[in-house]
């Protein structure tokens, strides 16, 4: 298996230096509300992502929230992660399927409002046709393995 590579939560998701931020931080008050214009998004290490962690430190051992925001015609390729993740699709189209070969055929679509757990270690991929943003819930820390290391999109070629 490749090595896992630790991310600021996991490239599939297109995560890139957040391992906190303001709303992280705010995680040590009793209740905190946070209005979507309170979301701080940054450009994840993935082309077509953006990133937003919500709560928590993705890198750190713990729970922690994250919003991913996946441009049209954004792909992920085949890989898996060290931990179980809990996903919310909050718009658009969340076209995943579960294997190590990407085919579009055994994707399947979860539409806004629906959701995904992927078991730790199961491989998978992603197809976004339209603009779509998840919220990602997990125990961390958070990392990735690409079935074929040659698909890491943070490796230069």
């Amino acid at each position: 298996m490749n090595k896992v590579c630790k991310l600021s939560f996991l490239i599939t998701v297109g995560m890139a230096g957040c391992q906190s931020g303001a709303l992280a931080q705010t995680a040590s008050k009793p209740f905190v509300t946070i209005a979507d214009s309170e979301i701080q998004w940054t450009k994840g290490s993935a082309p077509g992502t953006m990133i937003a962690v919500i709560y928590g430190k993705p890198l750190e051992p713990g729970l922690y929230t994250a919003r991913v925001k996946f441009s049209a015609g954004t792909n992920t390729a085949p890989h898996s992660h060290p931990n179980t993740e809990n996903i919310t699709v909050i718009s658009g189209t969340f076209n995943i399927g579960q294997g190590e070969k990407a085919e579009r055929a055994k994707a399947i679509a979860v539409k806004a409002g629906g959701a995904v757990i992927i078991e730790a270690n199961t491989p998978h991929f992603v197809f976004i046709d339209e603009e779509t943003v998840t919220q990602a819930s997990a125990v961390g820390p958070a990392g990735i393995s690409f079935i074929n290391p040659d698909d890491d999109p943070t490796k230069k070629k």
